[in-house]
């Protein structure tokens, strides 16, 4: 709800208190503060949807991942020791997550 420019900060000079508002003054604070609660009410809102996204974004990255199988023991043979060296990297990258745990 928007309130006229003029409105907004102007003091009246006649039938007001020096310590009180006046009816325009309580009147433009009324529609402000109806104002506020209307936004709050929006932005909870808006929170609650980004919940939703967020919570629906987690459940669809937890999503079967593919599973290396680990690379089998190295018997020195230096014709197996690249594609060794590579199937362990990858095995590695891979599961990282897993591996850190263990």
């Amino acid at each position: 709800m928007a309130t006229p420019a003029s409105s907004v900060g102007s003091r009246a000079t006649t039938g007001s208190s020096a310590s009180g508002p006046t009816s325009n003054q309580a009147t433009v604070l009324a529609a402000q503060a109806s104002e506020i609660q209307q936004l709050k009410e929006q932005m909870a809102e808006l929170i609650g949807q980004l919940q939703v996204q967020a919570a629906g974004a987690v459940a669809t990255n937890i999503a079967p991942k593919m599973q290396f199988k680990v690379p089998e023991l190295f018997d020195g043979d230096k014709e197996k020791l690249k594609p060794f060296l590579t199937n362990m990297d990858l095995y590695y990258r891979y599961n990282k997550q897993i591996l850190a745990t263990d």
